[in-house]
């Protein structure tokens, strides 16, 4: 059910890594956070799966934002 989901992430990822790559030294920075848990709230949440409160997230871009490493973060 998942699976065209995971290819486009995936995809997705390598190419912001790629991108970060060809733009380094260039002042401009591109970063990825896969999000593989469950926000807080969200209807329908299966039970036992980790929940992730989106403020904590929020924190996460603001970090890599500010930081600007790792270029790579998964939220589990």
């Amino acid at each position: 059910m998942f699976a065209g989901v995971g290819m486009a992430g995936a995809a997705l990822r390598n190419w912001v890594l790629n991108l970060n790559a060809a733009l380094d030294g260039k002042g401009v920075f591109a970063g990825h956070i896969a999000i593989g848990a469950w926000l807080t709230g969200t209807p329908g949440a299966p039970e036992g799966v980790p929940l992730k409160h989106p403020d904590d997230l929020a924190h996460l871009y603001w970090d890599l934002h500010t930081a600007r490493k790792p270029a790579d973060t998964l939220v589990q």
